[in-house]
């Protein structure tokens, strides 16, 4: 039987990339397919989703495994070969992959993700704990992130200027963000950062108790990944009466766990910010979530002073 896939995962394709995503739909359960018949597997559950691709639990042989298959897009590329890197520590194994389908073959893991984690404190430290544990060496061939902030600071400006003045942020702000993101182009570190490590990107193993899954993969500081890690309860956050000092906090955690400079995490935290909040405005994000990330950005910048 052909796999059924998740209507959600058809409306969120659909509605992203068009003609193009009906398309890859139409022909997933084939590809599917071919590939439980090359890696000698056998459907073993539901099919569950992500953003951009389909998971499907397979045993090889008696093996657990999953197959993920993913929407063709360069921005997808980047995971097998930054798995490939991690080798198992605090990620999941690579068994194989079919780079021409975006297919892998992979470890299995638990669906309890680190938002099940009801003690918050708690949940940053294991992310950090994970964070750390990626820190292994760079293959030559990754994405610096020195690139990356190089782009985001450009890009940043750019957005700032184009911006009606009563969306900008206040000047100091935006110049805190993109002095970090200059600061982060010039930064020389050459170890493996996971680069989208939120919550539901990290879920309980058997081999390890946490590994992260869907890595970016860059070569720089994991204070990168402080933003994306704090950013899981920004709603929460920003309700409360001292916001700045509860950013730091949860930054403090965080990079204690991961041994990074908190000084670092604290300002790609406040940079990251203000990236995310001209990108939320510029494609008319809620209110709510547009609000929560000028006010998370403005009072982050305070802390830096």
């Amino acid at each position: 039987m052909p796999i059924e896939v998740p209507q959600t995962f058809r409306t969120m394709t659909i509605k992203r990339e068009g003609q193009a995503g009906q398309e890859w739909l139409a022909a997933l359960p084939r590809v599917v397919d071919e590939l439980l018949d090359r890696w000698n597997c056998v459907q073993d559950g539901g099919v569950r989703h992500g953003g951009v691709g389909i998971v499907v639990p397979v045993l090889q042989q008696s093996r657990p495994a999953t197959i993920k298959v993913s929407f063709p897009h360069p921005g997808n590329t980047g995971e097998w070969g930054a798995l490939a890197a991690f080798g198992g520590r605090g990620a999941v194994r690579l068994y194989d992959v079919d780079e021409d389908k975006f297919a892998m073959l992979l470890e299995r893991v638990h669906p309890h993700d680190l938002s099940t984690v009801q003690d918050v404190d708690e949940a940053l430290r294991l992310a950090g704990a994970v964070a750390r544990r990626l820190a292994v060496p760079a293959p030559p061939d990754v994405t610096p992130l020195s690139d990356v902030a190089g782009r985001c600071a450009s890009e940043l400006a750019r957005e700032h200027g184009q911006t009606d003045k009563g969306g900008r942020l206040p000047e100091p702000v935006v110049t805190a963000a993109i002095a970090t993101f200059g600061r982060l182009a010039d930064n020389v570190t050459d170890t493996m950062i996971h680069g989208d490590l939120h919550f539901t990107n990290v879920l309980q193993a058997d081999r390890e108790p946490w590994l992260a899954i869907d890595p970016k993969g860059m070569a720089g500081t994991a204070c990168f990944d402080a933003a994306t890690v704090v950013r899981d309860q920004l709603l929460d956050i920003v309700l409360q009466p001292r916001l700045a000092d509860t950013l730091a906090h949860r930054v403090a955690l965080f990079s204690e766990a991961a041994a990074v400079d908190f000084d670092l995490a604290m300002r790609c935290t406040q940079a990251r910010f203000v990236s995310s909040y001209y990108w939320e405005l510029r494609y008319q994000s809620q209110a709510l979530v547009v609000n929560a990330m000028r006010a998370a950005s403005t009072a982050a910048a305070t802390y830096l002073v």
